[in-house]
């Protein structure tokens, strides 16, 4: 008994000497934050887009300008950041300025539309009938399909399809690395075009779920001068738009 004493006595002992105190393994707090409605926007770092005076030619017939850098700060989400034109009745990219009913197709390029900006180190090129007008890689007929059986050759398709710079690559368009026959080079449409809540017409450039780089993405945009008359053409007004939808 006297031991069993002595036993309990260094125990209590024990827990009333410092540095002998445990604590729990654990530890919890709450984090809370309150988001207040924010205010969403988009900045362009030119005003201009020039393609210059250009003159077309059997294999030079398309034409670069840009880039442009879109800036933003998306408040909320869903969003989406889209370019179109708002010209006169509608006319539809360029318009001639000495003959108004004349006017060119604006196309336009960014980073999610593919090949990425940083494996071809430009946009694509513009030249490339694949980029610029899409192909029918399995033949049946339309422009639509996504390739996945590995069966897209360069070497017998003559052109670059993976946007590395040269046509010798083959296997390509496999369940990993897919190929869409639509085109990447993509017409800006004018605002009358745009239907509300339909994001299918609208030419999205980059959106909730496909961010490109907030503190600045590059924009291209092409033209093809192939029947095109003689004068200066030019948008009325070619607007960036952040919405939240």
């Amino acid at each position: 008994m006297k031991e069993m004493k002595r036993i309990l006595s260094a125990i209590v002992l024990l827990l009333f000497v410092p540095g002998y105190c445990f604590g729990g393994t654990t530890a919890v707090i709450t984090v809370t934050a309150t988001i207040l409605a924010g205010q969403s926007s988009i900045s362009v770092d030119s005003t201009l887009v020039d393609f210059g005076s250009v003159s077309g030619s059997v294999n030079n017939r398309r034409f670069v300008g840009g880039p442009v850098k879109i800036s933003y700060f998306a408040s909320s989400s869903p969003w989406t950041i889209r370019v179109y034109t708002a010209n006169p009745n509608g006319v539809l990219g360029l318009i001639g300025v000495s003959d108004p009913s004349a006017n060119i197709p604006l196309k336009t390029w960014c980073d999610n539309y593919g090949p990425r900006l940083n494996q071809l180190g430009h946009a694509p090129g513009e030249e490339n009938r694949y980029f610029w007008n899409g192909y029918d890689f399995n033949g049946d007929g339309d422009r639509t399909d996504v390739i996945t059986d590995g069966s897209i050759s360069e070497i017998a398709l003559g052109f670059d399809v993976n946007g590395n710079g040269n046509a010798t690559d083959v296997g390509l368009g496999t369940p990993t690395q897919p190929v869409s026959e639509e085109p990447v080079w993509l017409r800006v449409p004018d605002v009358n075009e745009m239907i509300p809540g339909n994001p299918f017409t609208w030419r999205r450039l980059t959106y909730s779920g496909a961010e490109l780089d907030a503190a600045g993405f590059p924009v291209f945009f092409a033209i093809d001068v192939t029947g095109i008359s003689p004068q200066a053409y030019r948008t009325i007004t070619l607007t960036f738009q952040i919405i939240n939808e």
